[in-house]
C-alpha cells in the first residue's frame, strides 16, 4: 500500500505538473538561467525544478512525487528541445509509472471500501 492510497484512500486524485523557479547566484551550479518567477512577475536568474504530485481535488492537497531539475537554454539547444518539449516529456517518460501508480491506488481505494462492507 502506497502513502497515497493512506492518505486519500477514498478520492480521486490528478497528477499536477508544476515549474517552480530558484534564486541561485553561484557561478558553478548547473543549469543557471532566466526562468519565470510568478511571484516576481518576470523571468530572473536562477535554477527551476519541476514538481509532479498527485492532487486530491477533494481536499486541496498535494502529495509531492518527483522533482526534475529543467536544463538551461544552451543544454536544451544541444537536445534540440524547447522548455516545453522538456516539460511534456517529463510527462511522457513518466506515464506509465504514473498510471501504474494510480491505478494501483485505485484497487486499494477499492479493495478498502469492499472492506468497510
Amino acid at each position: 500500500m502506497s502513502l497515497l492510497s493512506i492518505s486519500c484512500p477514498d478520492e480521486s486524485l490528478v497528477i499536477a505538473f508544476d515549474p517552480t523557479y530558484l534564486p541561485k547566484s553561484g557561478k558553478h551550479s548547473p543549469y543557471i538561467d532566466r526562468f519565470w518567477s510568478g511571484c516576481a512577475g518576470r523571468a530572473l536568474r536562477g535554477q527551476e525544478l519541476g514538481g509532479l504530485a498527485a492532487v486530491s481535488l477533494e481536499h486541496n492537497t498535494a502529495i509531492h512525487l518527483e522533482a526534475v531539475m529543467t536544463p538551461d537554454s544552451d543544454t536544451l539547444k544541444l537536445n534540440d528541445q524547447t522548455r516545453i518539449d522538456h516539460y511534456a516529456q517529463i510527462i511522457v517518460d513518466r506515464a506509465e509509472q504514473l498510471n501504474a501508480s494510480l491505478t494501483t491506488m485505485n484497487l486499494a481505494k477499492t479493495m478498502h471500501l469492499q472492506n468497510q462492507k
